[in-house]
């Protein structure tokens, strides 16, 4: 059932006028199972399994009603809508920050390792990460990636290494790592080999292939070689946080269970290897959906 922004606002502010606290209040009937936090690898943070994923919105009242619903993990990146994205978070999280674990990205310049030589690729690296961390109102980010790598050699990368060593020593960021979206199979298992990355965030689905709603390209893959990656991942210590779990479309499991966007999303948090997943909540409606499936 599908709820508009406006009855969804006074059903907020209805639980605020009888007393309930949006932001540190657990829900009544929260399904503690469901939405209890889960070690993000062995990076030290605990992360809700469902997350929001904050690409498509620009609404600071969307952002601040999931964290009413009880999602503790943000995912943004420095290229989303020019950095104004992170600027709408770091606005959102005013007051709260220490309750959130802000996860962010950081695209490779253009000619990144054949055209930029390394203290240039390495400054601009970190002027990238200045410029998240002014935008997002904190003295650091806990988790930040490479946004949407696909060459393995870049996780030996020396540029790479550094910039994320020098990063954590200085206290800017908690814990590094990379997304990906095509070839993940292979940079997965680069990672579980270079032991040096501590959150890897990969397309996940029922259906072991997606097609981009928006762009409408799409990759696949073999979903046991995953798995059994993953599950070598999480053993190791790696955070796994899925991605496109949506993308490939509703799942249902079966006796009475409507095939949903947010079932496709529970099968994957399912999985005892996945820390969370980052569902790129666009509407009310799209957050009602996915908060309701998890009890939330």
């Amino acid at each position: 059932m599908k709820i508009s922004r406006k009855k969804f606002l006074r059903s907020l502010l209805g639980m605020a006028g009888a007393g309930i606290c949006l932001r540190h209040t657990p829900a009544a009937g929260r399904n503690l199972e469901k939405n209890a936090l889960r070690n993000l690898g062995k990076t030290g943070l605990q992360v809700t399994p469902l997350a929001m994923g904050a690409s498509r919105t620009m609404e600071p009242a969307l952002v601040q009603a999931a964290l009413g619903r009880g999602i503790r993990f943000i995912d943004t990146g420095r290229a989303y809508a020019n950095g104004k994205n992170e600027v709408m978070i770091g606005n959102v999280l005013k007051g709260q920050r220490q309750q959130v674990v802000i996860q962010s990205k950081v695209k490779l310049p253009e000619g990144f390792a054949s055209k930029t030589g390394p203290k240039e690729a390495l400054a601009y690296l970190e002027m990238k990460l200045h410029e998240s961390l002014r935008a997002l109102q904190t003295d650091h980010v806990d988790v930040l990636l490479l946004h949407g790598i696909q060459e393995e050699w870049l996780l030996e990368d020396q540029v790479v290494r550094e910039f994320f060593s020098r990063a954590k020593t200085m206290g800017k960021i908690r814990a590094c790592g990379f997304s990906t979206h095509k070839n993940h199979l292979a940079l997965l298992e680069k990672a579980l080999a270079a032991v040096f990355f501590d959150v890897v965030m990969l397309p996940f689905n029922p259906f072991a292939g997606f097609k981009h709603s928006i762009s409408g390209w799409s990759a696949s893959w073999d979903q046991d070689s995953l798995v059994k990656a993953m599950q070598r991942a999480h053993a190791a210590g790696i955070g796994i946080v899925a991605m496109k779990t949506c993308s490939g479309g509703p799942y249902g499991s079966g006796q009475g269970d409507i095939p949903s966007l947010a079932g496709a999303v529970q099968w994957v948090t399912d999985k005892p290897y996945i820390a969370s997943a980052a569902v790129a909540m666009a509407n009310f409606s799209q957050l009602e959906e996915h908060a309701t499936r998890f009890g939330i």
